[in-house]
């Protein structure tokens, strides 16, 4: 997979944010991470559990067209101790290849 990021995985990756942030407020900020087949996010949330340690960031898959999204989409979820430092799924590349896309203000 390449590093690249669509403008309408990009859209549809908002969308998906902002219905996410609004069903869940603890979330603190949401990643979106570059790929050119499917929407790759991160939230950070202060109230879900640690990973164990070593343990890499594990994303949940969901989503078809006829759900109303047109990619695969990931997501994942950790606690802000872990961010920018939770090992990440396997093509995903590096923390700073990701782009914070919220933030609580």
């Amino acid at each position: 997979m390449s590093k690249t990021l669509s403008s309408d995985i990009h859209q549809e990756a908002l969308k998906l944010v902002e219905a996410n942030v609004e069903a869940e407020p603890a979330i603190a900020r949401a990643y979106l991470f570059p790929s050119d087949e499917e929407i790759r996010l991160i939230y950070v949330d202060p109230t879900v559990g640690f990973l164990r340690n070593g343990e890499a960031v594990a994303p949940y898959y969901f989503g078809n067209k006829a759900s109303g999204f047109v990619y695969l989409s990931a997501i994942a979820l950790i606690r802000p101790e872990e961010e920018g430092r939770a090992a990440l799924p396997e093509g995903w590349g590096d923390w700073s290849d990701a782009e914070v896309v919220w933030e609580k203000p």
